[in-house]
């Protein structure tokens, strides 16, 4: 994802937030689940009992903390990309298309090839399998398709959506009349729901392409619409708050859960959109140090998002003992990811983008 040159502290804080939750995912859901799961088939009394509880609502949580955690991303993604592209167009009359991919392709390939190929060693050494069409399925960016991926590589599925909408959204940018793109891309959000509820584009029973194409449309809806905006920053919490309801009420109706479900997908973006737009009149008042702390995490994001997979999946998927059962690893190897291949890029990139400016 692209983010202002002056880094938006803010949105740097909720991509921080959403890796946390896509970390507490993976390692709850899947590389310490027998630990986790297991503690609930034990019988618990007095004081264990409390504790029974609480990793029952942490396994719960788990379960959806990843997919809310990646659909964070996309309405984050949504509004900055879009944004860029409404302030490149105020001043210059016009995008440059051909430097817009430019640094996607910088922002987005070269950290996610040096995994590939770390994997692809590892893969080498015995210690992971790894499926070679997931390896250029991965870099093909199509892992949100029917394609198998293997587990190694099935992750960047996300990556895939960007890209997609990366792809697209330029083009439609440059050709839908500026004072029609509000109304656009809120038929676009409609459409994308209408998909998602009709099962249509699913990949692998689980990957909801339409719902994920929804979240980044919400987010790039914000961007271009100064009534939506309003919208959002005086109703956005008393609707945010009016459709939880709705969904908790429809699902105590058995005959309305389904209905429950599809309210609740409805409402995902839009509240993701709500809660991140008015944190920051709350940030003013939060300490500085935590916002601090999750905007430095967030710039990691990217990387930790990457090498995070290989680090917590499921304990027989590794083929040997090997570093690679070592979770604390995780974080070093990102570090090393993002100051030693990221950032070297992105600023050679930026230096060459400015050279090749008149």
């Amino acid at each position: 994802m692209e983010v202002p040159r002056e880094r938006d502290q803010i949105l740097d804080a909720w991509r921080g937030i959403s890796i946390l939750l896509v970390i507490l995912h993976h390692a709850v859901y899947f590389r310490f689940s027998e630990i986790f799961r297991g503690f609930l088939n034990e019988s618990a009394e007095g004081a264990m009992h409390i504790l029974w509880y609480l990793d029952y609502a942490l396994v719960e949580f788990s379960e959806r903390s990843g997919p809310l955690g990646v659909k964070i991303f996309f309405v984050i993604s949504g509004y900055i990309i879009t944004k860029l592209l409404i302030e490149e167009e105020s001043r210059k009359n016009t995008i440059d298309i051909v430097a817009f991919y430019f640094r996607r392709i910088i922002r987005i390939v070269p950290a996610l090839a040096f995994y590939a190929v770390c994997v692809m060693l590892f893969s080498f050494l015995g210690w992971v399998a790894v499926d070679t069409k997931g390896f250029f399925a991965a870099l093909g960016f199509v892992c949100n398709t029917s394609i198998t991926c293997g587990q190694t590589f099935i992750h960047t599925w996300t990556l895939s959506v960007e890209e997609q909408f990366y792809i697209v959204w330029p083009f439609l940018f440059l050709v839908v009349p500026k004072v029609w793109r509000t109304a656009f891309l809120a038929a676009s959000f409609t459409l994308f729901f209408a998909l998602s509820a009709s099962g249509l584009f699913i990949a692998h029973g689980w990957i909801n392409n339409p719902l994920n194409y929804a979240c980044i449309a919400m987010g790039a809806l914000y961007a271009t619409s100064p009534r939506w905006k309003a919208f959002i920053s005086r109703w956005g919490i008393l609707s945010s708050g009016a459709l939880i309801v709705s969904v908790i009420g429809l699902y105590q109706v058995a005959v309305l859960e389904e209905v429950g479900r599809q309210v609740y997908w409805f409402a995902t973006p839009f509240v993701i959109l709500v809660i991140i737009m008015n944190s920051y009149a709350i940030a003013r008042f939060s300490p500085r140090l935590m916002t601090t702390s999750l905007a430095t995490l967030g710039l990691f994001s990217y990387s930790l998002y990457l090498w995070q997979e290989l680090f917590l999946m499921e304990t027989q998927l590794y083929l040997r003992s090997s570093p690679l059962e070592w979770p604390i690893l995780l974080i070093p190897i990102a570090a090393a990811s993002y100051y030693f291949v990221e950032r070297p890029i992105i600023v050679w990139g930026r230096l060459k983008i400015k050279a090749m400016r008149p």
